[in-house]
């Protein structure tokens, strides 16, 4: 059985078009971020810790289509100001890093309702929740709770079912209605 991350890779090979313009909103190690700048005209990635960019720079140092940001995801708004194809999370925490760097229900609140309004009609948000963390299921309760108040979504959820497992949402903006 593949892993939700393999799965959503799968799924950005099939989906990403050349001219799309992405938004990796947990930068962390940088694999979401390789897989766009592979197939997207150009991704933003963005990250709270300088490990995490660092170690993202170094993964895909083949590709200049990438702008890396150091700096909160709440602070989105300064930096994405046009209408996007696709923002990507992956909650929680750098793999390997800092467990008390994390981000949080709050954070993650805060976040989505600053990059939802730069996701053009057809456009894509992909969030992945680690419920197996402390924090973990309040912010995938959150996020959940975010998704089912915009009617205007189209959601595919990947849930192995399995205890403490990720739970990925894939939401296909149809409108620009909210509601």
């Amino acid at each position: 059985m593949k892993s939700n991350t393999e799965l959503i890779h799968q799924w950005m090979e099939e989906t990403i078009q050349k001219d799309w313009v992405c938004v990796d909103m947990t930068c962390g190690k940088g694999r979401d971020t390789l897989e766009m700048a592979k197939l997207a005209h150009h991704v933003t990635s963005i990250d709270i810790q300088e490990a995490a960019i660092e170690q993202a720079k170094a993964l895909s140092s083949q590709y200049d289509n990438i702008t890396f940001i150091q700096d909160d995801h709440i602070n989105i708004s300064n930096y994405v100001k046009d209408f996007i194809h696709l923002a990507i999370f992956n909650l929680g925490y750098l793999p390997d890093g800092n467990k008390k760097i994390q981000t949080t229900a709050d954070s993650t609140l805060m976040a989505l309702s600053k990059i939802y309004p730069r996701i053009r009609k057809n456009g894509y948000l992909v969030v992945t929740c680690y419920v197996g963390h402390k924090g973990g299921k309040e912010e995938h309760e959150t996020v959940k709770r975010w998704i089912d108040h915009y009617k205007n979504f189209e959601t595919t959820i990947i849930d192995s079912g399995k205890r403490n497992a990720p739970i990925t949402y894939i939401c296909k903006k149809t409108s620009f209605d909210s509601r």
